[in-house]
């Protein structure tokens, strides 16, 4: 199968490690999602793979780069993909935070981070409601080992693992427990 994915960082270096797939990365680096003009450029890259695994993400005190990174830019490479007539699976990680977006004290960095990923993530369903085709795909992952959770939380292999069975199986949603709800 071969894959594109979007975002680079730690789960794509962990997906290539633990998969036999074809796989390309397009990271921050080559595209930033903070430009409109990148994401377009960058959806001519992707129409020619059997997936997109979209990981890209952000967690820092830039809150307007973290709505676009995490909301904005992926919804719109789903759109444009769907405009080109796409018809391999999209896989999106977004973030248990998606589930728990609030609670007391609640630092705005955080607020905007759980609130930005339930938007992908409710993009993402919305888009799979109205077409029913069971190729758009949202995992939650808890926080997982990488460099946005300092290395905390649970091993990476888990997400890896829940991307693997979405390309495997006819799904929609995987949301993954913290360490601490198993």
């Amino acid at each position: 199968m071969n894959i594109s994915i979007v975002g680079g960082g730690d789960l794509s270096t962990a997906f290539i490690k633990q998969t036999s797939h074809n796989v390309i990365v397009y990271s921050h680096k080559d595209y930033d999602l903070t430009k409109q003009d990148r994401c377009l450029s960058l959806c001519k890259h992707l129409i020619d793979t059997d997936a997109v695994i979209i990981t890209a993400g952000s967690f820092d005190s830039d809150l307007w780069n973290m709505w676009l990174i995490n909301t904005v830019a992926p919804s719109y490479i789903i759109c444009c993909l769907n405009d080109r007539q796409y018809k391999g699976q999209i896989i999106v990680i977004s973030s248990n935070g998606a589930n728990w977006t609030s609670w007391p004290e609640i630092s705005q960095s955080r607020l905007v981070y759980n609130t930005s990923k339930q938007a992908i993530s409710k993009f993402v369903a919305g888009i799979e409601h109205a077409e029913n085709s069971g190729k758009y795909i949202i995992i939650e992952p808890s926080k997982f080992q990488s460099k946005m959770s300092q290395y905390q939380g649970s091993d990476i292999a888990h997400v890896v693992n829940a991307i693997e069975y979405a390309l495997a199986n006819s799904v929609t949603k995987i949301t993954l427990p913290s360490p601490k709800q198993l």
